[in-house]
This record gives C-alpha cells, sequence and structure tokens, in this order.
C-alpha cells in the first residue's frame, strides 16, 4: 500500500498492493498508533488478574525468605498453603484458557479491518472474537494437539530405559527425539503464525472441526513457501519489542531497586545489587512494571501477525488483485467478503 508507511493501510488511489517488510512494520505500528488508548486499556484489563496472581506468588516468594521457616522444618511457612497455591496455579491457568482468543483474534481483525479501510472500533473486534470464540479455540487446540503427538515420541522412546542393558542407548535416543522433536516445534510454531489472521478474516464451510482445520491447513499453506520471510519478520518484531520494553520499562524498574534498597540499607551498593534481597513492596512494583512493558509491546506482535496473514495472501493467493477487481466491477462490495471466499481446504 503506498501510505502505510504513514501509519495508513491503503493507498489514495483505493487500490490494493503487495505489502513488504517495511510496510508491515511501518503499518503495524500505524493500527497501533491509531487505536492506541483503547488497546492497550483493553490489554491492560486482561492482564490484571494475572498481575493480582503474581503479586500474590511475590507474597509466597518473600514468606519463603523468612528465617523462622527454615529453621522449623516446616513445608511450607505460616500464611502460605498447598492448596491454595493450587487454586490460585489452575485458576490462572482456566483464565488464560479464556482470554486467550481475545488476546489473538481482537488485534487481528483490528488491523485486518484498518488494511481494508472500513471502520473498526474496539469493541466491534472484542464482540467478533466473543461470537467466534468457539473457533479459536479449536483451531489452536488443533494445533496444540499436533504439538502434544510429537512430544508424545521422545516419550515413548525413553521407555527404552526399562529395557535391561539399554538404560544408556534408551536415554541417548530419548534426548535425540527430544531435541528434533524440538525444533520441529520450533519449525511449526513459524509455520502457524497466520492463523490469527485466518481465524479473524476466513470463512470455511463445514462443522466446528472442519472449520479448524481448513483454518490450519490455510495457514500452513500460506507459510510453506515463505517460510525464511515469517522468521524474518517475526524475529525482527520480537527484538523491536524486546528494545522498546527495556527502554521504556527497565530504567524505572532499576530506580525503583536502587530507591528499595537505599530505604531497606540506608546505602546504595552497584555491586550487591545483584545478590541484595529486596522487599516485598518491591518484588510487587518490579512485577507490576513488567505487566506494563508486556502490555505496551505484546499487542504489536499480534498486529504485524495480522498483517503478516495479508501479506502471505497477496503473495500466495493474490488476493490483492482480486480485491482490486472486486473494487472495480462492484465499488460497494464488502472486501471482507471477499477475503473470506474461497477459504475452505
Amino acid at each position: 500500500m503506498e501510505h502505510i508507511q504513514q501509519g495508513e493501510t491503503r493507498a489514495e488511489t483505493g487500490r490494493y498492493r503487495t505489502l513488504d517488510f517495511g510496510t508491515l512494520l511501518t503499518g503495524s505500528f500505524g493500527v497501533y498508533k491509531k487505536h492506541f488508548g483503547p488497546l492497550i486499556g483493553f490489554f491492560a484489563l486482561l492482564n490484571l488478574p494475572p498481575l493480582l496472581v503474581m503479586l500474590y506468588y511475590a507474597f509466597v516468594v518473600e514468606r519463603l525468605r523468612d528465617p523462622q521457616w527454615w529453621m522449623s522444618g516446616a513445608a511450607l511457612p505460616s500464611g502460605v498453603g498447598w492448596t491454595e497455591l493450587a487454586l490460585v496455579g489452575f485458576g490462572l491457568l482456566v483464565y488464560f484458557v479464556l482470554i486467550y482468543p481475545f488476546i489473538l483474534i481482537m488485534p487481528a481483525r483490528l488491523a485486518g479491518k484498518t488494511l481494508m479501510a472500513q471502520e473498526v472500533t474496539i469493541k466491534e473486534c472484542i464482540d467478533y472474537t466473543r461470537r467466534h470464540w468457539w473457533d479459536t479455540q479449536s483451531a489452536y487446540a488443533l494445533f496444540g494437539g499436533i504439538i502434544i503427538a510429537l512430544y508424545l515420541l521422545p516419550l515413548m522412546v525413553s521407555m527404552l530405559m526399562l529395557v535391561p542393558g539399554m538404560e544408556i542407548g534408551g536415554m541417548t535416543a530419548a534426548t535425540v527425539m527430544l531435541l528434533l522433536v524440538s525444533l520441529a516445534f520450533t519449525y511449526l510454531l513459524f509455520r502457524v503464525v497466520p492463523l490469527s489472521g485466518a481465524v479473524a478474516f476466513d470463512r470455511p464451510a463445514g462443522n466446528l472441526y472442519h472449520r479448524a482445520r481448513s483454518r490450519l491447513t490455510h495457514a500452513f499453506r500460506l507459510s510453506r513457501g515463505n517460510f525464511w520471510y515469517v522468521v524474518g519478520v517475526m524475529l525482527i518484531t520480537w527484538i523491536l519489542m524486546y528494545l522498546a520494553r527495556e527502554v521504556l520499562i527497565q530504567p524505572v524498574i532499576l530506580i525503583l531497586m536502587l530507591f528499595g534498597m537505599w530505604l531497606d540499607q540506608g546505602e546504595i551498593a552497584f555491586w550487591s545489587l545483584g545478590t541484595w534481597q529486596p522487599p516485598l513492596w518491591v518484588l510487587s512494583g518490579q512485577m507490576f512494571l513488567q505487566t506494563l512493558g508486556n502490555v505496551l509491546v505484546i499487542p504489536f506482535e499480534y498486529l504485524v501477525a495480522a498483517l503478516l496473514y495479508f501479506d502471505l495472501r497477496f503473495k500466495a493467493e493474490g488476493l490483492d488483485l482480486t480485491l482490486n477487481l472486486a473494487r472495480m466491477s462492484e465499488p460497494e462490495a464488502d472486501p471482507e467478503e471477499v477475503v473470506g471466499e474461497n477459504t475452505t481446504f
């Protein structure tokens, strides 16, 4: 698109054009900047329960440092129980399962509809994600099933260690298999990057399973001939996110720790900063700032992944030409319907 570098995603002529590496990043930043307030507010709201859990675990860590607990020989310090630890952890897991579609699909809808020059709001994207919650879960669950099946292989190979005389050979074979499976997992992780866009804009036919399989197949097909391109885009995106988080948050965390050390010890000793055990309020502040850093940068990753879905469809399927032809033949045609056509695999 011609002026995507200025934060837009459509040319002034209204024509769709293939993207490139630079326009992916600048276009994603344009969407991020345009919807900054609502986008960050929504992600902050989603991260509030995990932050509260992290603060609870900060309390647990602080209690574990109690010298009286070490001397008592108790399994856990007073005020901390196995049941509540398990319940908090399980509750956090359930919460992430519930909100995962919103983390993925809401930014994808936001970026895609902006690309198509359609009016879009955060509320509309949230409502779409809510209505397609099961579609999102089924698509990613299918991918998760593939990963689980892969990791069962080294587990099965490790059974050789139970055979007398095969202990070393079984351990070696299981280690090699685990390494190969980990490489396969990394490979598949990049192959599945376009899946969020496929869930947000594909319109496959069939039941829940067939829709999930179709979207996953489409994502794999899009990344098949562009694997290293996808790897490059995502690695640069993660590097930029890491640098932004470090620049924005780490100086504040350092100031917080130095201030906490000064209050705790009456002096600031840089050489002992790594071994100093900060009090609970400093640990809580660190976790809050780290969560804030994630809230600021994570939406950008999903915006890039959504535009990458369109970029790959432009390159592999000529979707930009299809959209341009549809626009010329029917100026009032809904581009989202054009994008969703022929997406059953």
